[in-house]
């Protein structure tokens, strides 16, 4: 491999500025792309948390409106709900959080959960009567808080959906139901469009940066080719080249990302392998491409012309 990159790693060592140049411009795409998926599933998290959670095991929803707050349901679809071995799921928002009805939970439970809401260990407090449920859920942006069905239906503006099984006619599962939230979908489609065109962006940067790059190393090259060395050298050569940039650069700014990720606690950011490892291999392969596309003057390149340049 050394063999293979001798005057790539040569080139990078001479030309100091121009490879800290592409490198600091690796790690700010990287930084922006990780940084920017690590909102949007902190915002998701946020948003859809605990819909996510009832929604688990292959569930459905059903709901009657267009958005969970503004879904009521009749008598005869929480019966057929009920029937179908389902449950009602029923909604309130307060200036506290959002109250969802917990069939485990029991009346006077909710008191004891508002009380706990700000505390260090973010769970619901639970009596002899009430199975703890987990306050690190959210809905819509706002804590959610356990309640008894009644409790929270006999609240004012409460609205009422089906949690059933995925088979349910007219049930929502996956994205479908998430839509219902009233800040995921908007979210969520600015940013998955922010970060796709900046994975579209970083392609074009990265490749034009190494077709500069090639065109200002073809002399070089052309010595090389003059020497004897095969096309397939200078290919692996020039490849290699722009695999260790992308490299370092990449892992600088995924590393940026996970320090200052874990030290700002105001903003809503997951840090996972979807959120950082990810990105990184979609950066890492766009910037590749880039690469090979630029590397085509190398492959045609004519020692002789090359030389009289």
């Amino acid at each position: 491999m050394k063999g293979f990159l001798f005057q790539g790693l040569a080139e990078l060592r001479t030309a100091k500025a121009r490879t800290a140049l592409i490198i600091t411009t690796v790690l700010m795409i990287t930084l922006m792309v990780t940084f920017l998926s690590s909102l949007a599933a902190g915002l998701k998290h946020q948003s859809v948390s605990a819909l996510e959670e009832e929604l688990s095991g292959g569930k459905g929803l059903v709901i009657r409106g267009t958005s969970l707050s503004s879904s009521q349901l009749s008598q005869e679809d929480k019966s057929n709900i009920l029937g179908s071995g389902g449950r009602v799921l029923y909604l309130a928002r307060t200036p506290e959080g959002i109250y969802l009805s917990d069939a485990h939970t029991s009346a006077n439970a909710s008191t004891d959960a508002i009380t706990n809401l700000g505390g260090a260990d973010g769970r619901n407090a639970s009596n002899a009567d009430n199975t703890a449920r987990s306050t690190d859920l959210f809905l819509d942006h706002q804590p959610v808080i356990w309640a008894s069905e009644e409790e929270v239906a006999a609240m004012p503006g409460a609205s009422s959906v089906g949690i059933v099984d995925s088979s349910y006619p007219g049930a929502l599962s996956g994205k479908d139901a998430l839509n219902t939230s009233g800040s995921y979908k908007g979210e969520q489609q600015s940013l998955g469009l922010m970060i796709n065109l900046l994975y579209l962006i970083s392609a074009l940067v990265l490749g034009a940066f190494f077709a500069v790059w090639t065109v200002q190393r073809l002399r070089s090259v052309a010595i090389t080719a003059a020497l004897g060395a095969s096309r397939t050298i200078i290919m692996f050569d020039a490849l290699g080249q722009a695999l260790i940039v992308l490299a370092v650069g990449i892992s600088m700014g995924a590393l940026i990302t996970l320090g200052v990720g874990s030290l700002i606690a105001a903003i809503p950011i997951v840090l996972s392998t979807r959120t950082i490892v990810l990105p990184a291999l979609i950066l890492l392969a766009a910037g590749v491409v880039g690469a090979a596309l630029s590397i085509k003057p190398v492959l045609s390149i004519n020692p002789r012309s090359a030389l009289s340049c």
